[in-house]
């Protein structure tokens, strides 16, 4: 990775909070044109409630964390600014068990709530906040999507005199497992989860030879570090498992998916069922492959007979409706979901899910309600969320609602300005209450005064 100078010690003068905020959306927009994010509802999900499970665990419960995936089979995290946590797909699979994967998301948190990001920050009103934003998504993903691609954007930073350190210390990565242990612990996960990866790492570093995993390009592992984190976890006794099915039914989803091998794929799992014709996940990924091979009945049948013996299964429920919906049996899949979003009252997937076959089923009017309903409980609100919302405003005739909501959309892209386009565009409408105009008057208003303090930054 391209070494650059030092800008200087910020830890007296760390960015404000509206910076940190307006830093974040950039980081995540450049982030967007560099890598694709795991699209998955379902993984999404779980990826989210376990982040902020952590989170809450944290010495800093209030922050504001976003979680995502980036389709990348290399083994990479990072934590950007703003409290955006990646993770890519080829660490998760990566990880033994959930503790591990864990223990990766708690050391990213820590990161985050000692603000390692921002020792290395000069005053904000000496950076280009644009700049600024590419260069930490190009150092943190560079040698995951493309090696020179990094070094270039980090020569082209250099020239234009936008300096940036991104590599934490040892001192920042010692603090962020002891730190992350803690988290580990208090969440009810096992913090030997934390070593137990390390060293998975430093096996796979040795396969790599020169090309080495980019987590340890920016988190700088050496024997001792792994013996200290050993050391401490050792101190914290856990009585809890490691084996849980909700978590090895996310990672083998997250294989068969990413497989670009369909058909050989289904062959792999039936042949693996009929070894182990036990084996709960290994049913769940053989139903997975023979519906992407186009096996359709047999995966419904299959999906049918784990859903019967774990009807509590939220994973099953999700994804038995959404084989019915995209069979074209629309009728199944709302009877379905239906009745578990009666059973699982404020669950967000199972309500996501609901509206979205709601929609493609052609009604509307009843995935508008249940948004509406989702939006007022859940704080939340992501980019999918509100692409799913305007889409269905859309489709209902309510133009003016469908622009509202893509321009919070684009608000979370750090897409302010064409936010502002969308609210005005939703003010044109002639359909609008005095209630719904002031609301979205009083929003653009609101980010047109964000906008013009995110260009002096």
């Amino acid at each position: 990775m391209a070494e650059l100078p030092d800008i200087g010690d910020s830890s007296q003068t760390l960015i404000s909070p509206r910076e940190e905020k307006q830093l974040g959306q950039a980081f995540m927009q450049s982030v967007r044109q560099q890598v694709t994010l795991t699209s998955d509802q379902d993984i999404n999900d779980y990826l989210h409630k376990l982040g902020q499970r952590l989170a809450n665990a944290s010495d800093n419960p209030t922050s504001k964390f976003t979680f995502f995936m980036v389709e990348d089979t290399s083994i990479n995290a990072f934590a950007g600014p703003g409290g955006y946590i990646g993770i890519n797909t080829g660490l998760m699979l990566l990880a033994r068990n959930e503790s591990e994967l864990a223990g990766v998301l708690a050391h990213e948190i820590a990161h985050v709530t000692q603000r390692h990001l921002y020792r290395g920050f000069e005053a904000a009103d000496r950076l280009s906040l644009p700049t600024v934003a590419a260069t930490i998504a190009a150092l943190l993903l560079g040698a995951a999507t493309d090696p020179s691609a990094g070094i270039a954007a980090a020569s082209a930073i250099q020239a234009g005199n936008i300096q940036y350190q991104i590599n934490f210390t040892r001192s920042n990565e010692k603090e962020a497992d002891r730190v992350g242990i803690a988290i580990l612990s208090k969440a009810g996960f096992d913090p030997q989860g934390m070593p137990d990866f390390f060293q998975q790492l430093q096996k796979v570093n040795q396969l790599y030879g020169v090309a080495i995993p980019e987590f340890l390009s920016t988190h700088p592992l050496t024997l001792d570090r792994i013996a200290e984190a050993q050391d401490r976890a050792s101190t914290i006794r856990f009585t809890g498992t490691d084996r849980l099915p909700i978590f090895e039914l996310m990672q083998v989803r997250l294989r068969v998916l990413s497989s670009r091998t369909p058909e050989k794929s289904a062959r792999f799992y039936n042949a693996e069922v009929a070894k182990n014709p036990e084996s709960t996940r290994l049913k769940y990924a053989q139903s997975l492959a023979n519906y992407r091979s186009n096996r359709i009945e047999q995966a419904i049948s299959q999906m049918r007979k784990l859903l019967k013996n774990s009807p509590d299964n939220i994973l099953f429920r999700t994804t038995l409706a959404n084989y019915y919906s995209q069979s074209g049996q629309h009728s199944q899949a709302i009877k379905l979901l239906k009745n578990s979003h009666r059973l699982y009252v404020g669950n967000t997937n199972i309500t996501t899910h609901y509206a979205k076959i709601l929609l493609k089923a052609g009604q509307t009017d009843k995935a508008l309600k249940l948004l509406h309903t989702l939006m007022a409980d859940n704080r939340h609100h992501s980019i999918d969320l509100y692409s799913l919302l305007a889409e269905t405003a859309e489709a209902s005739g309510r133009s003016w609602e469908a622009r509202q909501a893509t321009a919070e959309k684009y608000y979370l892209q750090g897409q302010t300005r064409a936010a502002i386009q969308q609210l005005k565009s939703a003010l044109m409408s002639t359909k609008l209450d005095r209630i719904t105009q002031t609301r979205i008057e009083t929003r653009l208003k609101e980010l047109k005064t964000e906008s013009l303090a995110k260009h002096k930054f």
